[in-house]
């Protein structure tokens, strides 16, 4: 487990938006059809306190920095999106594409936003936050 302390804030603009880990720019005519540029903090990585005996002797993976580009498209059927990730901070040098869809639904004061995505994700940064490196490799825990 790892303790990532982020304060809880969020603004929403017309055009602008700030988010625990992210901050981004909206550009299009409204939320069912826009483009995102964004940077996000990856929130994966190694424990830093009680590591477990199955990471002793692994170097440390540390969370990255992400600047992306995505895409939204939707109407009365909900939106379809696509994200493009790319590490910009060279932690991992991977990136990931994302597709997914969500449907917003109002009620009164309430706001409900279910989505679900899937992740296409490189190869370079699977092997940084989940692989094991030679130097790193045991009986146990093999290459």
């Amino acid at each position: 487990m790892r303790r990532d302390l982020l304060p809880v804030y969020l603004y929403e603009g017309e055009r602008i938006y700030l988010r625990s880990n992210s901050i981004g720019l909206k550009l299009g005519p409204s939320e069912a059809r826009r483009i995102e540029l964004f940077v996000r903090h990856r929130l994966e990585g190694h424990p830093i306190d009680d590591i477990p005996p199955s990471l002793a002797g692994m170097a440390r993976r540390e969370p990255g920095v992400d600047a992306g580009i995505g895409a939204q498209w939707g109407g009365a059927w909900g939106i379809a999106y696509a994200e493009l990730l790319d590490d910009v901070t060279s932690t991992s040098n991977g990136g990931e594409l994302r597709i997914g869809y969500k449907y917003p639904w109002r009620s009164g004061r309430l706001y409900l936003r279910p989505h679900f995505a899937l992740a296409v994700r490189s190869g370079e940064l699977n092997d940084y936050y989940y692989g094991v490196r030679d130097a790193e490799a045991t009986a146990a825990r093999p290459a």
